[in-house]
């Protein structure tokens, strides 16, 4: 039985060859190019003529004629605030601005006159990433990622359901530098934004607080953190 010739075989290329040039050398393959050729350049011009009008119609609307969707799209997340939304597990949120003169805002006075505390109740869930929740707007300057404030702050732990710190109790407020990595990176991230004046609540995952290990006895590994934070000024 006569074996078939391999695809790389010299002698099977060269029979395809001559096929192929005896065949385009026919009349009757060239009308069928030139026929063709007329089809394709009349549907690339409907074809190029639909998409000016989408173009246009884009442009006219005020709209691109591109969506963009996923990471690079703002949405309604913790980033709205007192929205009380959620993100992605571990993924840091898109952290609010409190906006100048904010309705309802509180000066910087008003914030380092407040003597109480206050008493948050910790999530129902552990949180994996960060949520804030702009309890009051403030009327003063803004915090940025590299500012110090002098802020008052309470912490309580979601394990214990105590307080563990307080610098309202002591009396004592704190001067934080942020952007310098000198505390969690939960404040890092969570308080630039706010104004002097304003109050947030920082709920911190335990990537964004004391992670694995806790801290002592007070805060448990893989704890979630409940911070209050007022500021009283900015600098």
């Amino acid at each position: 039985m006569r074996e078939p010739v391999p695809a790389h075989h010299p002698g099977r290329t060269r029979r395809t060859e001559d096929q192929l040039l005896r065949t385009t050398r026919s009349p009757l393959f060239a009308a069928v190019c030139l026929l063709a050729t007329t089809v394709l350049l009349g549907a690339c011009g409907s074809s190029a003529g639909s998409d000016a009008s989408v173009d246009a119609k884009a442009h006219a609307s005020g709209t691109g004629a591109t969506t963009t969707t996923g990471a690079d799209t703002p949405t309604s997340t913790e980033a709205a605030g007192a929205t009380g939304g959620s993100s992605a597990p571990g993924t840091p949120p898109l952290i609010p601005q409190t906006p100048a003169n904010a309705k309802g805002c509180r000066t910087p006075e008003e914030a380092a006159a407040e003597k109480t505390a206050p008493d948050p109740d910790p999530p129902a869930k552990p949180e994996t990433s960060i949520r804030v929740v702009d309890d009051i707007p403030g009327c003063g300057d803004p915090v940025t990622s590299t500012s110090t404030a002098k802020v008052q702050y309470l912490l309580k732990s979601k394990s214990s359901g105590k307080v563990v710190d307080s610098s309202w109790s002591r009396n004592e407020p704190f001067d934080v530098m942020l952007g310098q990595g000198q505390v969690i990176s939960g404040w890092d991230l969570g308080i630039p934004g706010m104004r002097a004046g304003g109050r947030r609540t920082l709920y911190l995952g335990p990537d964004y607080g004391y992670g694995a290990n806790g801290a002592g006895g007070d805060i448990a590994p893989n704890d979630t953190l409940v911070f209050v934070v007022d500021v009283l000024s900015v600098s």
